[in-house]
């Protein structure tokens, strides 16, 4: 009877161990839920007001070479440059100093280095004024295009910037 007794005790004993563990392991849960909620609630509620208008620019000196000849201007120049940084930096500050004057013309940028542009770029320059989708270059072209047909063009970087300074004064 003894034994019964002590075997008992220790089941109780084991029992209360077990609510206890259970007891623990419940608490833990809904500490970590609690913490969660709490740091989504603070994130939710302490945002910053995201209603300001941002406004944005759009883009229209940059275009794919294909497109030279559909830009809604009657008269304009399109200079399509395979990169080389100095030359590059030369042509935007000779750009820029044009844009600058009354009644200049507008300047598209076709950098022949972007991914539409790749299949344009070949070992051999070959400038096909009707189709210009047939045309090909090796080295920068200034295009100059008016009524939707190329009536002059400048091949070489020397000749461009040679154009360049005579157009900006």
């Amino acid at each position: 009877m003894k034994k019964n007794k002590k075997a008992n005790k220790e089941m109780m004993i084991d029992s209360k161990n077990e609510l206890k563990k259970l007891f623990f392991i419940f608490s833990g849960i809904l500490v970590v839920f609690a913490i969660f909620y709490g740091i989504a609630y603070y994130k939710v509620n302490n945002k910053k007001s995201t209603n300001d208008v941002i406004t944005g620019t759009i883009q229209y000196e940059k275009i794919l070479f294909s497109s030279i000849l559909n830009q809604t201007e009657t008269h304009y120049y399109v200079l399509s440059y395979i990169n080389s940084e100095y030359y590059e930096k030369l042509y935007t500050t000779y750009t820029i100093k044009y844009k600058s004057e009354q009644n200049s013309l507008s300047i598209y940028i076709a950098n022949m280095n972007d991914s539409f542009n790749k299949k344009f770029t070949s070992s051999k320059t070959t400038i096909e004024k009707e189709k210009i989708l047939n045309s090909t270059l090796s080295d920068d072209v200034l295009f100059e295009v008016k009524d939707k047909k190329i009536i002059n063009y400048y091949l070489g970087k020397e000749k461009i910037i040679e154009f360049l300074k005579s157009i900006v004064k």
